[in-house]
């Protein structure tokens, strides 16, 4: 197809019904068997749905994948977003109600005005994270930087990549991009009303709003200091914190409603999830599979994007553009997200290490699945054009290895299995990534085909651990 749009919905259509058949495939014992049951088993919860971590008996079994049906949707998170959306915020301390103020109230609205089964909001999810993909690859893969089978080919990475398995859930992750992506829309045509909308929608679609905020402020912060300009300063952290704060308040106020307590979220947040300001004593995960593809996240992108972010600044106070700097600005939104994003890694990052003892548990869904990694992942391609395959090799190879020695020898230490395909498969993403300026066309596209058939692969085994309610990625 020759119109950009038509090629990314023909590619959307092809990565969902490959992720469909492969999963209907897997559901046959025989093909199970021969294929992936050679290599990996699946789990099975044997004990009460409504167990507690510490008593849940998870057990290893060669039966092949689960069916779709209702039931086996409503485990972890989901058990939340559907309380909420059939009864809104719990009342008194019965569960799940009681935990439902640890969760933004945008999802459980979207669920209550769909009325979908929890399986059709699984497809509902995915559709909304395949848009934002269109939102943002329209954004930041221009036409004079990359041709149309080069952003045809980023954008079907883009939606394969191994960590995706969250957009496949009822969870509120899709609607967290989505409704940023809205926003940058607006933004990049002068419309600000857009824009601010789209904040707000964004601010009460997940708690991350608060780590957010902190990055906007943390990166203007940065630049005033390199400008000094007292009035552009506020009035530019103004316009963006502003639907921030005012998205802020409707989320307080509807927890008052319901609870009594302005601060609610972080009493619960306190009270179940241990959420506290805490030195880390170890590094622990739920689940070999998270660990994996945490480890990746910190090790091939928080490290390296501190790293990094200095040479940038460094460039741009070299060039004398600080000063020009601006989210608002037609020249400079790109950078200002730049920036903005590989913040908002570092402030996820040290959310994670300073709030859970140690625990990585969702540490790579904050980083990797959100709009602001979407953002990176598109601007950073084009900023590695100049450089050389060996030069961007070498800046990688030592964090990949450090990463390797974090699943073999780290404080979580085991033995190499399947269940750490999701790592060596983000580290042959990032190969291609690296790569993908200077390969040729046709090794270029079957590198990819083989890529997105492997993580679709992944994507469907931690499809069905969640299905099988099984201790991955909560």
């Amino acid at each position: 197809m020759k119109h950009p749009l038509s090629t990314k919905i023909l590619i959307i259509a092809g990565v969902f019904l490959l992720t469909l058949l492969l999963f209907k495939l897997l559901q046959n014992q025989m093909v199970f068997d021969n294929t992936l049951g050679r290599i990996a088993f699946t789990y099975s919860n044997t004990s009460d749905t409504a167990s507690v971590m510490d008593t849940a008996h998870i057990t290893k079994t060669n039966k092949s994948f689960t069916t779709f049906d209702e039931a086996h949707f409503l485990h972890w998170d989901v058990v939340f977003y559907k309380y909420m959306a059939e009864h809104g915020y719990g009342r008194d301390d019965s569960w799940p109600g009681a935990g439902t103020y640890a969760f933004s109230p945008l999802f459980p609205f979207i669920w209550w005005l769909s009325h979908l089964p929890a399986p059709f909001i699984s497809v509902l999810n995915f559709l909304l994270f395949a848009i934002s993909l269109v939102i943002l690859s329209k954004l930041f893969l221009a036409p004079e930087d990359f041709s149309r089978f080069d952003r045809a080919c980023l954008f079907a990475l883009a939606l394969s990549l191994p960590s995706v398995f969250s957009f496949y859930l009822p969870y509120c992750e899709a609607s967290f991009i989505f409704t940023l992506s809205v926003a940058l829309w607006g933004l990049f045509r002068g419309k600000y009303w857009i824009f601010f909308v789209g904040m707000l929608a964004f601010t009460l679609s997940r708690p991350s709003f608060l780590i957010v905020a902190m990055a906007i402020i943390c990166t203007d912060i940065y630049f005033y200091l390199l400008h000094r300009n007292s009035k552009l300063f506020w009035r530019e952290l103004g316009k963006k914190l502003l639907p921030i704060g005012i998205g802020i308040a409707i989320s307080f106020i509807i927890h008052f409603i319901y609870s009594g307590s302005f601060v609610k979220m972080f009493e619960v947040h306190s009270r179940f999830w241990d959420h506290n300001f805490q030195l880390p004593t170890t590094i622990t995960d739920w689940s070999t599979e998270s660990y994996g593809m945490n480890v990746f996240a910190i090790c091939c992108i928080a490290i390296p994007s501190i790293l990094i972010l200095p040479i940038f600044m460094r460039r741009l106070y070299n060039m004398g553009n600080p000063a020009l700097i601006s989210l608002f600005a037609r020249n400079t939104k790109k950078d200002y997200l730049y920036v903005l994003s590989i913040v908002y890694f570092i402030g996820s990052f040290l959310f994670v290490m300073l709030t859970q003892g140690g625990n990585l548990n969702g540490l790579h869904r904050y980083i990797m699945i959100s709009p602001f990694f979407y953002i990176f992942f598109f601007i950073i391609i084009q900023k590695a054009k100049p450089y050389t395959i060996t030069l961007l090799i070498l800046m990688m190879l030592p964090w990949a290895i450090l990463g390797y020695l974090l699943l073999i020898h780290g404080p979580y230490q085991h033995h190499l299995s399947f269940l750490d395909g999701g790592y060596f498969l983000l580290c042959l993403t990032l190969l291609y990534f690296l790569l993908f300026n200077k390969l040729k066309r046709r090794p270029k596209l079957i590198f990819l085909l083989i890529l997105i058939f492997c993580n679709t692969i992944w994507t469907c085994y931690l499809f069905n651990h969640f299905l099988n309610n099984s201790f991955i990625i909560a």
